[in-house]
């Protein structure tokens, strides 16, 4: 590299000298194949030297807009992975039923799936996140739901990967919303040792992958906190750089399970339901979840919000 930079530097003093030479006064000897402003020529290995660190730059700008217009090897490796995990599609009937809608171009719900979507990749980005935990303070306020639809809304950007986990041990539902029912999941994993990628399937939403939990396993706190678990957890987060993993998490005042799993966390979004969820519940959730961690609420069934959804953000 050093020898092609000094070849172009010497390039640009030969411009500029053949330049001042073609205003020089007459009488200034011309007809050499490169002069310098005395007369002397340019050695020819010195010529050489230049064509070749021109070929070099221009192959060095061609390879660079090559890599430019490609994916990467990160997205390559990603996308072969996911080919390899089973798949398992859900019918599109089902997901209407189950109100999974971020998939339907259809639906103004989609649009405001999307208009979330944004709204956290602008927050997760600006943090340099990619595991993301949904929330609530209790069951049913739609929590499972907004991760769900969430999931598929991220995958439809061409620019990432996603994996949605079950980690509601005690009440597992992602699985059910997408209606799909495969032979294991996380908790043969956790608890038997089933290899990972027989845990794992594609719903037939491109670039979607699920990790579901099939049935409720007790001693959930312990689970999320043990070796095994914290070592997936990090194997998620790093495998592949362009991928965001959701975590479906259990209601933070039922169980400690959520304060068991936060330190393997990025960032979380707490779902509220409207006209719902008390508001000693709401602040005791805001002291829960880390402040450096929380991105934004979304509020469900709201009055105000497009399509029933609200998002505050944070930070």
């Amino acid at each position: 590299m050093d020898r092609i930079q000094k070849a172009l530097d010497k390039a640009r003093s030969e411009r500029q000298a053949l330049q001042q030479q073609s205003h020089a006064p007459a009488g200034t000897p011309h007809g050499s194949r490169s002069g310098l402003p005395d007369g002397r020529q340019v050695p020819q290995d010195i010529e050489q030297e230049i064509d070749a660190a021109d070929s070099s730059a221009s192959a060095a700008q061609s390879t660079n807009r090559a890599e430019a217009e490609t994916p990467s090897a990160a997205q390559n490796a990603s996308r072969q992975a996911e080919s390899r995990t089973r798949l398992m599609p859900s019918a599109p009937t089902q997901l209407a039923e189950n109100r999974l809608v971020a998939q339907d171009s259809s639906s103004t719900l989609a649009d405001t799936f999307r208009l979330l979507r944004t709204q956290v990749l602008h927050r997760m980005t600006e943090k340099g996140n990619s595991t993301l935990a949904v929330c609530s303070a209790n069951a049913g306020e739609g929590k499972s739901l907004v991760a769900c639809n969430l999931a598929i809304s991220l995958a439809l950007n061409v620019d990432r990967s996603v994996l949605l986990v079950d980690l509601d041990l005690r009440r597992p539902s992602v699985g059910g919303y997408f209606g799909v029912e495969p032979s294991y999941g996380l908790g043969d994993y956790l608890k038997e040792r089933r290899p990972l990628a027989d845990c794992l399937l594609r719903p037939g939403i491109e670039r979607l992958v699920l990790l579901p939990t099939l049935r409720p396993l007790q001693l959930s706190s312990e689970i999320l906190s043990s070796p095994r678990m914290k070592s997936l957890a990090e194997e998620l987060r790093t495998r592949y750089p362009d991928r965001i993993v959701i975590y479906d998490m259990p209601p933070l005042l039922a169980t400690d399970d959520f304060l068991s799993f936060a330190p393997l966390i990025e960032s979380a979004l707490l779902v509220v339901e409207e006209n719902k969820t008390p508001k000693p519940d709401i602040r005791r959730c805001l002291e829960l979840i880390p402040p450096d961690k929380l991105i934004g609420t979304v509020l469900n069934k709201s009055k105000t919000g497009a399509g029933g959804y609200y998002y505050y953000g944070y930070g």
